[in-house]
């Protein structure tokens, strides 16, 4: 990282940003090309401290075809975006911001018994309400978890 000074290490407030963030932008290497896409999340803090980031998508498409081909990917999420201006020219403006990025594997939840809590925790993140779901949305949904191998955080106040 370039910036150390902008850099956060503090695990409770890496979190703190996650927990703020409405959308995970997934990185794919799709042959020579890259691939972005941006899905909704939640995330599980594991007994051996790692984190594991969640996903829910359909069982087929692109980035499932992609995945399956190459389980490697990177992740980036971003909150709290300020501009400002502190100056009389266009170089005196920036952004203020707070991201989280990192790496890490995937793999694929089709078990519905492991689905069902997963897709709790997503609307946890999102709505703080737990709903019924419908058997045949469960039974449609892929869940994409998300073993963090790196992470790094970044925040510009």
């Amino acid at each position: 990282m370039r910036r150390r000074d902008r850099e956060v290490t503090n695990r409770q407030q890496i979190l703190s940003i996650i927990d703020s963030c409405d959308v995970c932008r997934l990185g794919f290497a799709d042959g020579n090309m890259p691939y972005v896409v941006p899905m909704c999340f939640a995330y599980q803090v594991n007994e051996d401290e790692s984190i594991t980031l969640y996903f829910h998508s359909a069982s087929d498409g692109r980035k499932v075809d992609i995945m399956k081909q190459n389980p490697h990917v990177a992740f980036e999420m971003d909150t709290a975006h300020k501009l400002f201006d502190n100056a009389t020219d266009a170089c005196g403006f920036g952004m203020k911001y707070q991201c989280v990025m990192g790496t890490g594997t995937v793999r694929f939840i089709n078990e519905k018994d492991e689905k069902v809590p997963v897709l709790d925790l997503i609307m946890k993140h999102y709505t703080k309400k737990h709903l019924p779901y419908r058997p045949e949305f469960i039974d449609a949904t892929l869940i994409i978890a998300l073993d963090v191998d790196s992470i790094s955080c970044k925040v510009n106040e």
